[in-house]
Parts: structure tokens; C-alpha cells; sequence
């Protein structure tokens, strides 16, 4: 199973998300929300060319519009560092019909203690490269997806900025402010997990995010 790198708390109730897991769990989720999802056929083909329509017209709108759920694929790091399992991940939610797949981002040497040597190899057999990320936006997007991912150090904050359509915050650093504010300087879409915090530290969460956001003249 996935490696947990935080502890994981429930997502916000505006989004809704499901987990595939590895391969062999995801395939069984697909089959059991295939009749459901409409914009998925029979056969598994890839989505379909309103899907892909839709993908045009999305903005930051789909995160005001209370309308409607935005649907995540948390992949995370259920790769495992496969590359090919991280391709057929993307591959499987597309056929879903969800509207997002979802990862995280991260070098292990800038977000782990060097004191546990163990813990860093065991964390970089789940590491992909800038590279890797890069392929998967863009395979994401050719599907009709949009592509989140959860940074965790400053410098893959700082490259997510480039090819994301938006950025999540784990509820392990929603008071890391230099990588919220590295985040909000980005002008891309912030979803923040709140986890167990109070609503002070929520407030200060969102104040500094808007702050940045008016400095740098970013609508919010």
C-alpha cells in the first residue's frame, strides 16, 4: 500500500475523491464505477469528446461553483516510483470520468530528517522526477483531466507552479507558511486540507494566502 508521508486527515466536504490504490485494486474500483459514471462506455475507451470539451472550459471557477463536486483521483504515491504504474493510474481514472487526478510532489532530502537514513531510501523508492510530473500533466490533460499535486518541499512547490492547474496543501503543513506563501505567489488554484486545525489557524491560512494574493495583484 501507499507509504503515508503525513497523516492523512479527511478531505474538505467540497471535494469529493476516491483512491485507487495499486493496479489490482483500481482495476475493481473502474469496474464497480463504470455503470455509474455515464462518461465512461462499456469497453473502457477513453473519454469522450464532450469530456474533452469540458476540459477547455475549465477555470478557477470550478472551485466557486457550489453547483457542482469537482471529482479528485488521489493517485498520491500509490506508483510506488513506477513510472508505468503512474501512466495506467492516470489512464484508469480518465476512464471514470473523474475531473482530476491528484499527486505529490517531493525530494525526499529537503522534507526529511537525515538522522533516519532508512526512512530516506524507503521515501525515495516513491520518488518521481520534475520530468516524470511534467509527462504526467501532460498525459493528464491529452485525456481531458486536470492535474493537482500536493508539494512538500519549497522547490517542488516552486516547479508544480509551472505545469499545475492547481495546488494542494497537505494538513500536515497548513502552518508551513513559507510553502503556502510560496504557493500563493504561483496565482494558480490553493485547495488547503484543514486536518485537525482551529479556526485561528485557518484564518491565518487564508489571510496570508490573500495577502500574497493582493501584493502580487492575483484575483482570488
Amino acid at each position: 500500500g501507499q507509504t503515508p508521508l503525513r497523516t492523512k486527515q479527511p478531505h474538505p466536504p467540497e471535494v469529493a475523491a476516491f483512491n485507487p490504490g495499486h493496479l489490482a485494486r483500481s482495476k475493481w474500483i473502474i469496474k464497480c464505477l463504470a455503470p455509474t459514471l455515464k462518461r465512461c462506455d462499456t469497453a473502457g475507451r477513453h473519454l469522450t469528446r464532450q469530456s474533452l470539451e469540458r476540459r477547455k472550459r475549465w477555470s478557477k471557477s470550478v472551485f466557486t461553483n457550489r453547483d457542482r463536486t469537482l471529482i479528485i483521483a488521489e493517485i498520491g504515491n500509490n506508483h510506488e516510483g513506477d513510472m508505468g504504474a503512474a501512466r495506467e493510474m492516470v489512464d484508469r481514472a480518465a476512464e471514470t470520468g473523474v475531473d482530476v487526478v491528484k499527486f505529490q510532489t517531493f525530494i525526499t532530502e529537503k522534507f526529511t530528517s537525515p538522522v533516519d537514513p532508512a526512512r530516506i531510501a524507503r521515501l525515495k523508492q516513491f520518488q518521481l522526477s520534475f520530468d516524470d510530473f511534467a509527462e504526467l500533466a501532460e498525459r493528464a490533460r491529452a485525456k481531458g483531466l486536470m492535474f493537482f499535486s500536493t508539494p512538500l518541499d519549497l522547490e517542488s512547490a516552486r516547479f508544480l507552479a509551472t505545469i499545475v492547474d492547481a495546488i494542494k496543501i497537505a494538513s500536515g503543513d497548513n502552518t508551513f507558511w513559507p510553502l503556502i506563501e510560496c504557493c500563493a505567489d504561483s496565482g494558480k488554484p490553493m485547495i488547503i486540507s484543514t486536518g485537525i486545525s482551529g479556526q485561528d489557524e485557518i484564518q491565518e491560512a487564508v489571510s496570508r494566502v490573500n495577502g500574497r494574493w493582493a501584493a502580487g495583484n492575483i484575483a482570488g
